[in-house]
């Protein structure tokens, strides 16, 4: 069996996870990590949501809405306050339509050779946005 300890193990403020069975296959998964955010510089025990999949003979049932609204009771159940996903393009739609998650952004991919931005503009960066991973976490 695949160990996700990588991802999962290492998280000191747990992770969420939802699977749906047929029988003994797992067939639909949502997960994810536990996070401190700050939004508004008001710290917030989040998860962000990076892995979710449908057994194709699965999708069109509504499984994944489903799936998405359980993470969600039981993320407010154990005290997380918001869910921020992480798509790609394909993705994405599913999480806004089925999940009602807010468009907020899409992500810029960049690459370069050397420093990506002179520090000061990223500590500008850090310091004007209204929400953020908090990792200065003690």
């Amino acid at each position: 069996m695949f160990s996700h300890d990588w991802l999962y193990g290492k998280s000191r403020f747990g992770i969420v996870g939802v699977d749906a069975w047929d029988g003994e296959r797992v067939v639909g998964q949502v997960a994810a990590i536990g996070n401190r955010f700050l939004l508004n510089e008001k710290p917030q025990n989040g998860l962000t949501a990076l892995n979710a999949s449908v057994s194709p003979e699965f999708r069109g049932k509504n499984l994944f809405s489903r799936l998405c609204n359980e993470l969600c009771e039981i993320a407010a159940f154990e005290g997380f306050t918001l869910i921020m996903g992480v798509a790609n393009r394909k993705a994405t739609p599913g999480w806004v339509k089925y999940a009602d998650f807010q468009l907020v952004s899409p992500l810029s991919a960049r690459f370069g050779v050397g420093h990506v931005a002179p520090l000061a503009d990223l500590t500008d960066a850090f310091e004007s946005a209204s929400f953020r991973r908090d990792w200065d976490i003690k």
